[in-house]
């Protein structure tokens, strides 16, 4: 029983660890990918930017009347 027992487990081994190392690379690559961005966002030169001057104006679209009788 000991035997059998070993064996599925190296072939389970055998089976999922090549698709954790592929998820250890994806996730490894998406990492790499994120820092190389973050550090060419702090090493580009800072141009002054203008602020968007947006009021928000509430706006009647239709006016009410009373009726008269």
């Amino acid at each position: 029983m000991t035997i059998l027992r070993g064996k599925r487990n190296k072939v389970i081994m055998f089976l999922v660890l090549p698709a954790i190392i592929f998820l250890w690379i994806i996730g490894w690559g998406l990492y790499w990918i994120g820092h190389q961005k973050e550090t060419q966002k702090a090493n580009s030169p800072s141009s002054p930017k203008e602020k968007d001057h947006v009021d928000l104006v509430p706006i009647v679209l239709e006016e009410y009347s009373e009726i008269e009788n």
